[in-house]
């Protein structure tokens, strides 16, 4: 019998005195358990699981630039587990962790040679874990050093929590509730949080309700700093037959914090009143319209030595979707809200509506066209006197042709065109063309292997006040070979050319007092990766190789077309990386080994690491 499978409960009272005989029969049965120590009276220990793991990490790294840097960490964990009387009656556990780092930085006038250790150690308890109110508590400790030079520094952390649930006999109600502790403290620096978390939750009917609370004080901090955070948040949700669902929240916040700033401590007061609501509405499933809106309300209030602020934000929304014909659609939308602030009111409501129409599909042979088209309506009124109205139309269609070239061969073709017009207060009068294409074949190599290639072109042009023209231009391809039953090839390539032949004058910006120049811009970037990996090289079991190759490339003419000192006119990088992986029972060791280089700048870097398992926990 393990921990994590424990028998059915007993009741309590049919549990009587006397000596236990589940701990010897699971003692028995299990390789990786300490043996039983018979007590006075017959009395046995329970057994105890117990494991862990050990490992040592080596990295090494150079950078052209820099010195070079070798850390190395050897980690070691243990754990045990076991159970006080019964299972079902209280469980513990304990784990106790070391961990200690080397690192040595040569090179470029550096010398330097530190070292940490941290020491990590803790229980936990859990009470009648499968019953109806289980009880858990934990504590947890940790001692970390670290030295450099002449120089050392040395902190410790405490942690302490408990936990205790509820739920009633017969209801579908569930009660939570929990202290946690922090303690760290740096030479003569101290710092302390209490945080006391308590939640509600029950499903009454067609309802379902929820209430969280938290509660945190942190005292102590560096020169006096501190905190006092309180929160709750309730939640609620109903729904009647599918076709009504309503969801409310409401939120309340209050934070007092003390930080530093210029002037020393300063203490500064928060509170924060939200309430939301949303609903979504169904009338008749033969009626296809669909309703949904809600609002919420934000109060806030900070206060400061300085100064008081309030705000005041209401919202609301309401949506409508019907569908008139199969593919035809109609939307409604309209929005309010009101702002208040220090005296400071405004008003604003927006309204808008629109439809839309999918064609359907026309076939032709093997070719299939598709088409569409829609149009809406904006309307929008701040109460400070800023007003604005815009419509829009717009249309589309694409054809696309396949072709099987053969029973493993797919070629796949398409060309599509859309137009929109817009005409507003703010937006102005534009028209918009867009043209575009593409192709895409596909292969079936032979032995499982895979390859496609693709391209697709598209060219947009915007006539009318705010004119631009811009075009986009990319190619991709993938291959995946198997080259025998234990490796495999794969490769994959992307190239994208993009040209702003036009910008629109509200795009460009100001530097230094003159107007930035992105006409004619272009940039072209690409990038490639080839990844090789073999199971079991020279018929070593267990082992695995993959080698990776990936290069990137970008140029653009953005310095010469508007003289921005900060971009590059070409960049380049190169990373070829190396991974060994290899495992002995519970052994494992992995290597990896990695150059990489950009911009003529070059980094190394080499990682080692052995790891070992033990124990049955």
């Amino acid at each position: 019998m393990s921990i994590d499978e424990p028998e059915q409960p007993t009741p309590f009272e049919a549990v009587k005195p006397g000596p236990s005989t589940l701990g010897v029969a699971a003692a028995s049965s299990s390789g990786d358990r300490l043996p039983d120590f018979s007590l006075i009276d017959g009395w046995a220990m329970p057994p105890i699981r117990w494991g862990g793991n050990t490992s040592s990490l080596y990295n090494w790294t150079h950078n052209s630039e820099g010195p070079e840097t070798f850390q190395n960490t050897d980690i070691l964990n243990l754990r045990a587990a076991s159970y006080i009387y019964q299972p079902w009656y209280a469980q513990v556990s304990g784990d106790v962790g070391l961990v200690m780092g080397d690192t040595t930085i040569k090179g470029q006038g550096l010398s330097q040679h530190s070292r940490s250790t941290t020491m990590n150690y803790g229980g936990n308890l859990s009470l009648f874990p499968q019953s109806r109110f289980p009880f858990a508590a934990y504590v947890q400790q940790s001692d970390s050093r670290a030295h450099m030079s002449n120089t050392g520094t040395h902190y410790t952390s405490s942690r302490f929590g408990l936990r205790q649930n509820y739920r009633p006999e017969a209801g579908a109600a569930s009660y939570a509730g929990s202290y946690d502790r922090s303690d760290v403290v740096s030479g003569t620096q101290r710092s302390v949080v209490d945080m006391f978390v308590g939640t509600y939750a029950e499903t009454i009917g067609d309802h379902r309700v929820g209430l969280n609370g938290q509660y945190s004080k942190t005292m102590g901090d560096a020169g006096g700093q501190g905190s006092e955070l309180f929160n709750v948040n309730a939640t609620h949700s109903w729904s009647e037959d599918r076709t009504l669902n309503v969801s409310s929240a409401a939120n309340f916040m209050n934070n007092r914090l003390r930080t530093f700033s210029r002037s020393g401590l300063v203490d500064n007061d928060t509170q924060l009143i939200q309430l939301n609501n949303s609903f979504s509405w169904l009338p008749d499933e033969d009626l296809p319209i669909t309703v949904n809106g809600g609002g919420n309300l934000l109060s806030l209030s900070n206060s400061t030595a300085e100064a008081d602020t309030h705000l005041t934000n209401l919202q609301g929304y309401l949506n409508a979707s019907y569908r008139v014909w199969d593919n035809l659609y109609a939307t409604a939308a309209a929005t309010a809200s009101r702002i208040y602030s220090d005296g400071f009111s405004l008003f604003g409501t927006t309204q808008s509506a629109g439809l839309s129409y999918t064609g359907m599909s026309l076939v032709f042979g093997e070719y299939s066209y598709n088409w569409g088209g829609g149009a809406s309506g904006n309307n929008q009124f701040v109460s400070s006197g800023t007003a604005s109205r815009s419509v829009s139309a717009q249309a589309q269609h694409s054809l696309t042709r396949r072709v099987m070239l053969s029973e493993t061969s797919t070629f796949l073709v398409n060309v599509g065109q859309s137009v929109s017009v817009s005409d507003g207060v703010q937006v102005g009068q534009n028209k918009t063309f867009t043209h575009s294409g593409g192709a895409t074949w596909s292969q079936m190599l032979g032995g499982g292997s895979v390859g496609s290639l693709s391209a697709t072109a598209s060219d947009t042009v915007v006539a009318g006040d705010y004119a631009s023209h811009y075009r986009n231009i990319s190619i991709n391809g993938n291959i995946q070979k198997p080259l025998t039953g234990r490796s495999t090839l794969t490769a994959s390539t992307n190239f994208v050319l993009s040209q702003q032949l036009k910008v629109p004058e509200t795009s460009r910006t100001s530097v230094f007092g003159a107007s930035d120049n992105l006409d004619g811009s272009r940039t072209l970037s690409g990038s490639g990766m080839v990844t090789y990996s073999q199971r079991s090289p020279f018929d070593v079991q267990n082992l695995l190789y993959s080698a990776s190759l990936m290069v990137n490339m970008t140029e653009t003419n953005l310095r010469v077309v508007s003289g921005d000192p900060n971009s590059l006119p070409w960049q380049t990088g190169t990373v070829f990386q190396q991974n060994l992986d290899y495992r002995v029972g519970r052994l494992n060791f992995r290597g990896t080994a990695a150059v990489s280089r950009q911009n003529g700048k070059e980094n190394a870097s080499v990682f080692f690491m052995m790891n070992r398992d033990f124990g049955g926990l």
